[in-house]
């Protein structure tokens, strides 16, 4: 099992699942199994901690960590699936948006773009330092990525380059000079 983000939305079922699953490991950062304990008042869980650059091979996948501390809160993580060349991005490159639709190709990008600039400044903007920091890491770790899958909104399949180059644009505060008169 791995955890990326103990926020309540996220993660308030945590208890309940691993009584069902029974997981022989549970994978999270550090900060973020200080806050399990402390919320579910439990230690015996088979928590393994992880960070930046640690690996799992699962069958025939391997999954890497990378560790997004305050991309919203401080236990937050992200996973790569290297034969997939995906990335479990968690609260980053996400949107608020409601649809029956699961993929960035099957809705209008328009209103997609709209409501992924409107979380990023309600959610993630004030952490635009950390963001850019990531953008910088994911450079240095080479890795390809085809897919990104946020835990809020349509997972980018068909142009995931189009989300990130916006959010190297959001978090490096570069504005469009722009006027507007009002008559």
């Amino acid at each position: 099992m791995v955890i990326n983000h103990i926020e309540p939305d996220h993660a308030e079922a945590f208890a309940r699942i691993v009584e069902v699953i029974k997981p022989e490991k549970i994978f999270l950062t550090k900060s973020a199994k200080t806050g399990l304990i402390s919320h579910f008042h439990r230690e015996d869980y088979p928590f393994i901690e992880v960070k930046t650059g640690d690996e799992i091979k699962i069958g025939n996948r391997t999954i890497k960590f990378i560790e997004t501390p305050m991309i919203h809160w401080p236990d937050s993580m992200m996973n790569y699936i290297v034969k997939g060349k995906i990335l479990v991005s968690q609260d980053a490159f996400g949107a608020h948006y409601a649809t029956s639709r699961r993929f960035d190709d099957e809705v209008d990008t328009c209103e997609l773009i709209q409501e992924a600039a409107k979380y990023y400044a309600n959610i993630v903007y004030p952490y635009s330092p950390q963001v850019n920091k990531l953008l910088q890491t994911v450079k240095q770790m080479g890795l390809q990525i085809e897919m990104i899958c946020p835990d809020h909104g349509v997972i980018w399949r068909k142009e995931p380059e189009k989300i990130i180059s916006l959010y190297e644009r959001w978090s490096s505060y570069t504005c469009n000079l722009r006027v507007l008169i009002i008559l």
